[in-house]
């Protein structure tokens, strides 16, 4: 498959009739990355917008690695694997040489991934059940609710908070804050409506019907509704966690809203023209792209060896660096959303983040050597992230007067 220009979009339509639309939104270093997104009635422009969003994750972890995104409309689900294989082999010049590396998103699993790669599964990296990139991503928004309670909300003992999805990541997220009496999960929502959550032994009962299904409804779980799954954005919480819909937060919403930040865990939650707003509303809320980075850090921290104690190590070092950098670049905490936005795009606007088809061979040899950095012993790999990523990782380490001097 040859690519010319970015962004790139390819659309394959199978026998089966199922659609696979695929999207790279840029190439770092020769290569991209990103889930592949399983429902009906997906649509080629949620791909190229979350190729862009995936392209901002990495950006965010100081990873050298576009964003790309894989949505299969699958409309005859049986033929799900039959279309993977053939699509795999179809794109088999990225795939062997690691130039797209896919993973997990929304209805899709490591069998998924597997499929896609074919003969090309494990080549590079490690593809383990083991690895819960869903944790990872929630990890990644409990990262920020104690950011959030440090900096924000100190004189409060417990903060309350409403969670839109019980999903995988949902899921997760509940598995964690149980265990931290300085959060409360007072509402909770998924297709079936939004519900209150009366105590722990509520979100005990959830996560143990879902130990085997992790889809299964709330409606199977819990009593009535107290209303639509949307209404959860208006629960009185201190806290709202987006982690569903896109454009969750629209610009008719914000006068109704109670609550008092937005940490979200879902990809392109805020209508843009809900911002300005928001901004207006002394809400506090930061770009869903920060929390998110969690499952991208998991999967590849994950994939190269790390057990999961260092990663979370690395996840919390990471994103500390990260808010410190903004909060004082943003001044007072209602501009950080549009002051990260502003830093992220100046970074992919740099000559290194803009990316392309990669032509030097320099690049192309440690982009090749990066491949097999797994092989490497694990103290080499764990001393190399310490004491010289981790020193480097704020995603704005470059030299304010000259963009141009950014620091891999």
């Amino acid at each position: 498959m040859k690519i010319q220009r970015f962004p790139f979009l390819y659309i394959y339509k199978h026998k089966s009739d199922n659609e696979i639309y695929f999207a790279i939104d840029r190439l770092v270093q020769g290569k991209c990355t990103g889930g592949i997104r399983v429902r009906e009635g997906i649509e080629p422009k949620e791909l190229l917008d979350n190729a862009l969003l995936m392209s901002k994750k990495m950006a965010v972890a100081n990873l050298p690695c576009g964003g790309a995104k894989l949505g299969l409309n699958l409309k005859n689900p049986k033929e799900k694997r039959s279309v993977l294989t053939d699509f795999g082999n179809r794109i088999s010049s990225l795939l062997s040489k690691n130039i797209f590396i896919p993973g997990m998103d929304m209805q899709s699993n490591i069998e998924d991934v597997k499929t896609l790669l074919g003969s090309y599964a494990g080549s590079f990296y490690r593809l383990d059940n083991n690895i819960d990139s869903s944790f990872y991503t929630a990890f990644g928004v409990y990262t920020y609710l104690k950011i959030f309670k440090r900096k924000f909300f100190s004189y409060v003992d417990t903060l309350s908070c409403g969670m839109e999805g019980c999903g995988k990541v949902g899921t997760s997220l509940l598995k964690i804050l149980r265990r931290d009496n300085r959060f409360k999960v007072s509402f909770i929502s998924d297709e079936t409506g939004t519900y209150s959550i009366s105590g722990k032994d509520t979100i005990e009962r959830i996560l143990n019907e879902k130990e085997n299904d992790v889809w299964k409804k709330l409606s199977e779980i819990l009593p009535e509704p107290l209303g639509l799954s949307s209404e959860v954005k208006y629960s009185d919480v201190d806290i709202l966690i987006p982690g569903a819909t896109q454009n969750f937060i629209m610009p008719e919403d914000v006068g109704k809203l109670k609550i008092k930040a937005i940490i979200p865990n879902s990809n392109l939650p805020y209508h843009p023209d809900s911002i300005s707003l928001l901004k207006e509303r002394h809400i506090k809320f930061i770009p869903e792209y920060f929390p998110n980075t969690g499952g991208v850090f998991g999967s590849m921290l994950g994939n190269i060896g790390f057990d999961p104690f260092y990663t979370r190590y690395i996840i919390n070092k990471h994103f500390n660096l990260i808010f410190d950098y903004v909060l004082k670049e943003a001044g007072r905490p209602e501009n950080f959303y549009e002051t990260g936005e502003r830093l992220i795009n100046e970074k992919l606007n740099t000559p290194f983040w803009k990316g392309g088809m990669e032509e030097k061979f320099i690049t192309q040899y440690v982009s090749k050597l990066s491949n097999y950095f797994n092989y490497f012993p694990k103290n080499i790999r764990r001393r190399f992230v310490t004491t010289w990523y981790l020193p480097y990782s704020a995603m704005w380490s470059w030299n304010k007067k000259d963009i141009n001097q950014f620091k891999l």
